[in-house]
C-alpha cells in the first residue's frame, strides 16, 4: 500500500528535527 505521507514528510518537521539534533549535539 502506497503512503504519500511517508514518502513526503512535512519539511517543517524535518527542519525542526535537524535543528534540534544540531543544537543537542554541539
Amino acid at each position: 500500500i502506497y503512503s504519500p505521507r511517508l514518502d513526503s514528510p512535512p519539511p517543517r518537521w524535518v527542519h525542526i528535527a535537524h535543528g534540534l539534533l544540531l543544537f543537542l549535539y554541539q
